[in-house]
């Protein structure tokens, strides 16, 4: 039984339970342990639609075949080019990505050049530098805010 107090929190907690969040409890005998896990579903999705794109199959075929140099698939079938994961350029996955790499308060709007740099450390598509320099140039913040160095078109 909650009392009135503790009920906010426990509204908190269901909603993170349903929100992709485990939370286990154990108890020990001096006490109580719990901690929280979180999980990103950006893996499962890449996962779930990865060989969607005719593209990754080609790269996915020539793995199979051995005849791939850096590409290689894990135990759980997710392809990767060195360290970074494959995103297939279906569905909404590339725009998630770029959104989150760019438009959050931590991300503080970066350039394309920083843009890439992160987000090539951990991702790899076709067309990614093009990608991340469209993206950048229609984003409106961006436009309406620029660097002090750089001149407003038409001045030279």
């Amino acid at each position: 039984m909650l009392s009135i107090e503790e009920r906010p929190l426990a509204r908190d907690v269901q909603i993170l339970a349903n929100s992709l969040v485990c939370l286990q409890i154990s108890e020990e005998s001096d006490g109580m342990i719990a901690f929280i896990e979180a999980r990103s579903s950006l893996v499962e999705q890449i996962h779930a639609h990865q060989f969607d794109d005719e593209k990754l199959c080609l790269i996915r075929d020539k793995v199979l075949r051995g005849e791939a140099k850096k590409a290689v698939l894990d135990s759980d079938g997710v392809l990767w080019i060195g360290v970074r994961i494959c995103v297939p350029r279906t569905g909404d996955l590339i725009r998630l990505i770029l959104e989150e790499a760019h438009c959050t308060r931590y991300s503080i709007y970066p350039g394309a050049a920083k843009m890439y740099h992160d987000l090539s450390q951990h991702y790899w598509w076709c067309g990614m530098k093009r990608d991340i320099s469209d993206f950048v140039s229609r984003c409106l913040t961006c436009q309406q805010f620029k660097c002090e160095h750089q001149r407003p078109e038409g001045v030279s």
